[in-house]
C-alpha cells in the first residue's frame, strides 16, 4: 500500500518551526505510515510551482503551520489554500 503523501504549508519565515516539525514527522515517514513533503524538496533548477501544485493536487493529508506570516502570505492565501 502506498504511504499517503502529507503536504506541509508554511511561511517561509517560519522556517525554524519547519525544522522542528519535519523531525516529527520524520519519526512516521521512517517507519511506513506517511510520506512527508514540503517545498524544500525542490531542488535548485526545478519549476518550483507545478512541483507544488502536483504535490497539493496529489497530497491525502495537509499539514498547516499557522502564524502571522502564514496568514498574511498572498502566495499561501491564493494558491495553497
Amino acid at each position: 500500500m502506498a504511504k499517503p503523501l502529507v503536504f506541509v504549508s508554511y511561511s517561509h519565515q517560519d522556517h525554524k518551526v519547519l525544522a522542528l516539525l519535519r523531525k516529527q514527522l520524520q519519526v512516521l515517514g521512517v517507519e511506513g505510515y506517511i510520506d512527508p513533503w514540503d517545498d524544500t524538496r525542490i531542488t535548485a533548477g526545478d519549476d518550483w510551482l507545478p512541483e507544488i501544485t502536483t504535490a497539493i493536487e496529489t497530497t491525502q493529508i495537509a499539514v498547516l503551520l499557522i502564524s502571522a506570516d502564514f496568514l498574511i502570505s498572498p502566495f499561501i492565501r491564493g494558491k495553497e489554500i
